[in-house]
């Protein structure tokens, strides 16, 4: 049986590494224009990037020197609430998180202490800038150099790699495709995997999927995109993501080993380039940038008769909270699924899973990274008030985590959903509480003892090495 990716990048060449350790039986190979750049937004990642490695035994030793990766501990963000800062840290609570609310409301905590209050050993690094063993991590990491070492690493599994230029696919009668059409030649295989890019070349163009728009709640088209070399690495090498909010959209600051990869992620429809780019230039100085435009949504369809797409030639959401590599591993891994589980054989109940799932799965970040602009305060600019104003969040949604269940969460139930303590975090990080006024009245809480628990992990956590510290001796020694 033989498959054909069409399109490098980190989508391209992780579902080839993936593949050619999860199906042995399966004949694989990759077309990609290596002149092409491929997009490399996602330099930030969340903790389903730890199942890629995981999952191809590849060592942190191994992988993070070659691609000037780093740790996260979480993502810290800033004037989301105008004059506002708090931590989303990775991790699980040892407390009812909602608890929180109470807390703060008896005993004026502000929103910046929710972090220390839900996972206080975990904030107390991101505070300091820390790091310790066995940590709970992701990683920030150079895309393209990742997708250089996922390259070799499928070569050297049995992948053909093929340089070339698609021009056209042949389909039979039921629109099938059975051969790409290529400057170098053709090439023909009984699946199709599609990892072109915003370009959607299989899926969209020749399978005709129908796109379903993102838009009209996430209004970010447009990344201006920059280096900013280091001037004190030891203090400016941070372990966690940077996102500070503008009047036009919010700015990424990711630290990589070599350098910091920053950007401005706004709507182009609200003010004039001009005044952004003046925005971005204020926040970091005067420099050379990269402006790369991206759509927001996803395909109804990400499986069609035998060609399966994979990453932004699938869907994609905007890059804050890093959500995008996450969904591109879940569709590898259930395209992975649905050919292993009778031995390459498929039929319409594969491709129905296959769709069913990721599109829960991107519409679920979709609302996720919604929340942050739905429980914004700020209104100084035409982009955040159309947003607290504007726009309809009560919109069709194949995912549970939706605007009306958000809702009744907090007005029925009166909290939160437990199983994501990080879409809790953005609520208490945004002062949003899911408890009335007349509800704390009987709730008792000790101000004492969560200093004293904070001061105890703070004093840990400024004893433990700074990222650049820690780094250096593990992984750069």
């Amino acid at each position: 049986m033989k498959l054909c990716i069409l399109g490098g990048g980190l989508a391209g060449f992780s579902t080839a590494a993936i593949l050619s350790k999860y199906a042995s039986d399966l004949e694989i190979k990759l077309i990609h224009n290596p002149s092409k750049q491929a997009l490399a937004v996602g330099e930030s990642t969340q903790l389903p990037i730890r199942k890629l490695f995981e999952f191809l035994e590849i060592q942190e030793s191994e992988w993070m020197r070659e691609c000037d990766a780093t740790y996260k501990l979480g993502v810290r963000f800033q004037d989301f609430n105008f004059g506002t800062y708090y931590f989303n840290p990775f991790g699980k609570s040892h407390v009812d998180p909602n608890e929180w609310f109470i807390a703060k409301d008896l005993c004026n905590l502000t929103p910046d202490q929710s972090a220390f209050f839900l996972n206080p050993d975990q904030a107390s690094l991101l505070h300091y800038n820390k790091i310790r063993d066995n940590v709970t991590h992701s990683y920030h990491f150079n895309a393209t150099k990742l997708s250089n070492y996922l390259e070799n690493f499928a070569r050297k599994n049995g992948v053909e790699i093929v340089k070339d230029n698609y021009r056209d696919a042949i389909q039979d009668e039921r629109g099938t495709i059975r051969t790409l059409l290529c400057n170098e030649g053709t090439h023909y295989a009984d699946y199709f995997v599609d990892c072109t890019g915003f370009k959607s070349l299989l899926i969209g163009n020749r399978m005709g999927a129908e796109w379903l728009s993102y838009s009209e709640t996430l209004l970010n088209d447009t990344v201006f995109k920059a280096e900013i070399p280091y001037k004190n690495k030891d203090t400016e090498l941070l372990n966690y993501t940077d996102s500070v909010a503008l009047k036009n959209g919010w700015c990424f600051d990711i630290p990589l080993w070599t350098h910091r990869s920053v950007g401005y992620v706004h709507s182009s429809n609200f003010d004039t380039s001009k005044s952004i780019q003046d925005e971005f230039f204020k926040l970091y100085g005067e420099l050379d940038y990269q402006e790369i435009r991206f759509k927001t949504g996803r395909y109804k369809e990400g499986w069609i008769n035998n060609v399966i797409a994979v990453g932004a030639s699938y869907g994609f959401t905007e890059p804050l909270e890093a959500t995008n590599i996450s969904a591109t591993l879940h569709s590898i891994f259930s395209l992975a699924e649905g050919l292993s589980k009778r031995n390459l054989r498929v039929t319409q109940v594969d491709r129905d899973m296959y769709n069913v799932r990721n599109a829960e799965t991107l519409d679920k970040f979709r609302f996720f990274v919604e929340q942050h602009y739905i429980l914004s305060l700020r209104d100084d600019s035409n982009y955040w008030r159309y947003i607290a104003d504007d726009i309809n969040w009560n919109y069709q949604t194949a995912s549970d985590l939706n605007y009306q269940n958000f809702l009744k969460e907090v007005y029925e139930k009166r909290r939160y959903g437990d199983e994501d303590l990080s879409a809790l975090s953005v609520a208490a990080g945004q002062d949003f509480s899911c408890l009335s006024k007349d509800q704390i009245a009987n709730f008792e809480f000790k101000i004492d003892n969560f200093y004293r628990d904070v001061n105890t992990h703070i004093e840990h956590a400024s004893q433990e090495k700074t990222s650049y510290q820690y780094l250096n001796q593990k992984i750069y020694k």
